[in-house]
Formats: structure tokens, C-alpha cells, sequence
């Protein structure tokens, strides 16, 4: 008796599928330390990699021109703007026909042979025969066109292009914000250029006095009620003086950091005259140009436009899809007639599941644009508010600027006066520590007035949207990027 044949064929593909599915399983491994090192260090040599080095003492204007385009948070605003400009290309792309090439190869073992069964036999025929090749290889070029597809691929692109408009405003809103930060940050680096050295003279010459005063006390020359009340006249003051030392110790960082130099670095700066700046209109000339030139204003108009999209293609789903199809195809098969031939068709169909539920997402679309238009109600009060706020704010730092510049010309004649004493006693020394502070934080709240006016003229300009400055300096550093190209270029050619 003849012993039945198993067929192992079935086992073997199971054995073999079981085998790949377990060796394509995914093993995600946490980040090493050597891997966060060599990131860092990647990293850190790229962080400054763009920024040119600095050879010679900046002014203010080449340090906001600096901000502007070496600043990361900068660059990565304008990185994204070209992002969103690229994005809309790609969008775009989605609104051609498709067009697909398949080649293809087929082998068959054992061959395909069938057999047939006449009507109204009772047994097959019991002949059989094959209507295809063993081995088959096979070509097409096909062209689909769906009208829905394309609406949708229009709106998407449409609203791709609002998105990049979205990024440019908010490039520009953060180009000007990095133009306020770098003025006022100027005047406190600065600040701490010219004052650091008289602080640590004045703090010297503070503990000199307290020393002074202990060994007066101890030897019984100063009375200690006297002692008591110099020594705390002269530890406030030294309490002041390392106040404004640390506020000083770190402007030069937060300058570094606006230009993208190391921080720690000495960035030597150039004097600059404290001229008082002026608004370009008066508050009503103010409010009219915020109202169309404002990034934030601007961008919820494109939010608006992005929402009434949504609506326009969800109706556009509501619509049955109407596909165009063109086919060139080819079939190497023996048994064939025609080995190659073309194909046209023309196919509707609807999505009923779509089709119902469309008033619920149609209402969900439309309350976004009711949402975005109220929102828009919301960012112009929030101009508006800003805008009159910004206006009294430069005018009240303007007034201070003034004032504290009246009273540190009269605190520096009185520590002027005080030095000219040149009197040897405690108390003449502890007067002296008194005057030579007031004058310090005198001249140290001209400074840091002054960059609070400057900071308050930027918010006006940046509330009514006057990009100017921003737009010379991106197009002086476009000029010059290009000239230095064309230089390179001159050069490779003569070599």
C-alpha cells in the first residue's frame, strides 16, 4: 500500500513567512551619551558657523543688522517662510493627473491547464487545454484624471499659499521684535562697557571705607552708634553697587546671544549719540496704518481666507467623483491576438457614507469661519489697545529719558564736588560712597532710559507694521550674498 505523499509546500511558505515577520521586528534604542556629545558638539559648531566674526568695535546699527540676520530665532522664522513657500509647489503638484508605468513578470508552476463541462453533461469533458503562457511579461502606461481631486488639490494649494503668507507676517513680526530687543540690548552692553570699571573702583574703595570704619571702632576714635550708622550707610550702597555689577555682568551675554556670538565673547562697542527719535504720524495716522499693515492683523485675514476654503472644499466632497482614465498597455502573451492595445474610460461615482454626513462637517466648517472672524474682532481691539498703549508708552520713556539725564548731570557734579573735597575723615569717605553710587545709578538709568525709548519707538513701529529697516537690512545682506557670489564665481573662472 502506497504510502500518502505530504505536501510540504504549505509548511515551508508558512515556516518562511513566520521567519521574516519575526526579523522585521522594530528595536528602538534610547539616544547614547556618545551620540548627545557628538550631537553638542555638531551642533555648537554650527551655532556660529553663519555669523561673521566680529573685528572691530559695532555700532548700534550693525548690531541690529547682526540680530537680524544671524539670529537663530530669526533665521528659523525665515527658514519656515521658505518652508511654507515650498509647501504650496508641493500642494500644487497634487492637482495633475496621476501617471503610472507597471512592467511586470509572471511564471506559473505547474502550468495552467483546465478542463471544461459542456451544459447539461453530466462529467467534465475530461480534455485539457491552456490559454496563457508559462512565463509572461507585461507593460502599461496609464493616465487618471479625478475632477474631485483636482478641487481638492486647488483648495489645498490655495490654502498652502495662505499658510506661507501666514509665515512671511509672522517672519516679519519677528524680524521687528528682534530689531527692539537688539536696541535696548545695545544700550545695556554698552552700559556695562563704560560703567564696569568705575563699579569695581567704587565697590574697592567701599570696602576700604567699611575697613576703615572697623578699626575706628575698634580703637574707640568712632563712637559705635556712629560706627553702626556708617557701616549700614556704606553697606547699602555696596548692596547697589554689586546689584548693578550683576545686572551688567550679564548684558553682554544677552547681546551675544541676539547677534549669535559665544557667549562669553567681549563684543566692544562703539559710542552712539542719545538723540531723542520721533514717531512717523500722529495716533489717528498710527491707527490707520496698524489697520492694514500690522503682521498679526494680516495674518488673521489669511486665517480667514484658509477657513472659507475649508468650507468651499467640503462642499466640493459633496460632489460625485468624476474620474478620466487613458491607457497605453502591452502583454507578451502567446496566446493573445492583440499583444497591445489602448484603454479609455470614464467612471462616476459617489461616496454616499460622505454624502451624509456632509451637513454635519459642512456646519463644522462654517463655525470655523465664524470662529476665525470673531477672532479677528478680538486681534483688531488687541491692535488697537496696542497701538494707543505703545504711543503713551514712547512718550512717557521719552519723559523719563529727560529726567534721568537732568538728574545724573547733577548727581555727577555732586560726586564731582564730593572728590574735590579731598577731606580724610570717615565721614567725608562714606559721603563719598554715597555720592559716587547715586551718580553710577544715575548714569546707569540713562542707559537703560535710553534703551527703553529706543524699545518703545520700535513697539510703535512694529504695532503699525513699518518693516522698513528690517526690509533694508534683509535686502543690503541679499546684495551683498550675491556680490560675493558673483565674486567667487569670477575667481573659479579665471583658475
Amino acid at each position: 500500500m502506497k504510502k500518502p505523499i505530504v505536501k510540504m509546500g504549505p509548511y515551508i511558505l508558512a515556516g518562511v513567512s513566520f521567519s521574516f515577520l519575526t526579523n522585521c521586528t522594530v528595536d528602538v534604542a534610547p539616544l547614547t551619551d556618545a551620540e548627545l556629545n557628538a550631537a553638542a558638539a555638531a551642533e555648537l559648531a554650527d551655532m556660529f558657523s553663519h555669523a561673521e566674526h566680529v573685528s572691530q568695535p559695532l555700532s548700534l546699527n550693525d548690531v541690529v543688522a547682526r540680530a537680524v540676520i544671524n539670529n537663530l530665532d530669526n533665521r528659523l522664522a525665515r527658514l519656515e517662510q521658505s518652508f511654507a513657500l515650498t509647501q504650496v509647489e508641493v500642494d500644487s503638484i497634487d492637482m495633475l493627473p496621476t501617471l503610472a508605468a507597471s512592467a511586470g513578470y509572471s511564471n506559473r508552476s505547474p502550468e495552467n491547464f483546465t478542463t471544461s463541462q459542456v451544459l447539461g453533461a453530466g462529467a467534465p469533458t475530461g480534455s485539457y487545454s491552456r490559454s496563457s503562457d508559462t512565463e509572461n511579461t507585461t507593460y502599461s502606461l496609464s493616465t487618471t484624471w479625478n475632477v474631485l481631486d483636482f478641487s481638492l488639490g486647488y483648495y489645498n494649494a490655495r490654502q498652502a499659499g495662505n499658510r506661507a503668507f501666514i509665515a512671511e507676517e509672522r517672519a516679519r513680526r519677528g524680524g521687528m521684535d528682534i530689531i527692539r530687543d537688539a536696541r535696548q540690548s545695545y544700550w545695556g552692553a554698552y552700559a556695562a562697557q563704560e560703567l564696569s570699571g568705575t563699579i569695581e573702583r567704587t565697590i574697592g574703595e567701599a570696602n576700604e571705607v567699611l575697613e576703615r570704619i572697623r578699626r575706628g571702632e575698634q580703637s574707640g576714635s568712632i563712637p559705635a552708634v556712629d560706627a553702626l550708622r556708617s557701616r549700614r550707610t556704606v553697606l547699602e550702597s555696596l548692596r547697589q553697587l554689586e546689584i548693578f555689577r550683576n545686572q551688567l555682568s550679564t548684558a553682554q551675554i544677552e547681546l551675544a546671544q541676539l547677534v549669535n556670538a559665544r557667549p562669553g565673547s567681549h563684543i566692544q562697542l562703539s559710542t552712539n549719540q542719545m538723540t531723542i527719535p520721533s514717531l512717523p504720524g500722529s495716533l489717528p495716522e498710527l491707527e490707520a496704518q496698524a489697520f492694514t499693515e500690522n503682521p498679526s492683523l494680516r495674518e488673521q485675514q489669511y486665517r480667514i481666507r484658509i477657513a472659507l476654503d475649508d468650507v468651499r472644499r467640503t462642499t466640493a466632497q459633496m460632489f460625485p467623483e468624476l474620474t478620466v482614465s487613458a491607457e497605453l498597455n502591452y502583454d507578451a502573451d502567446s496566446f493573445l491576438l492583440n499583444n497591445s492595445w489602448n484603454q479609455f474610460g470614464l467612471n462616476a461615482g459617489w461616496n454616499l457614507l460622505r454624502l451624509m454626513t456632509s451637513p454635519q462637517r459642512l456646519n463644522l466648517s462654517e463655525r470655523g469661519v465664524e470662529v476665525e472672524r470673531t477672532r479677528a474682532l478680538a486681534v483688531r481691539m488687541a491692535v488697537l489697545a496696542q497701538t494707543h498703549i505703545a504711543y503713551r508708552q514712547f512718550y512717557f520713556a521719552r519723559q523719563q529719558f529727560q529726567l534721568a539725564r537732568d538728574l545724573a548731570e547733577v548727581d555727577r557734579r555732586l560726586a564731582q564736588q564730593s572728590r574735590a573735597r579731598e577731606e580724610a575723615s570717615v565721614g567725608s569717605q562714606v559721603e563719598r560712597v554715597v555720592t559716587e553710587t547715586s551718580a553710577l545709578l544715575s548714569q546707569l538709568r540713562v542707559y537703560d532710559a535710553y534703551g527703553s525709548l529706543l524699545a518703545a519707538q520700535s513697539a510703535v513701529l512694529s504695532s503699525i507694521g513699518d518693516d522698513a529697516e528690517l526690509a533694508e537690512i534683509l535686502e543690503r545682506h541679499q546684495r551683498v550674498q550675491l556680490e560675493t557670489a558673483q565674486t567667487a564665481a569670477e575667481r573659479s573662472s579665471d583658475e
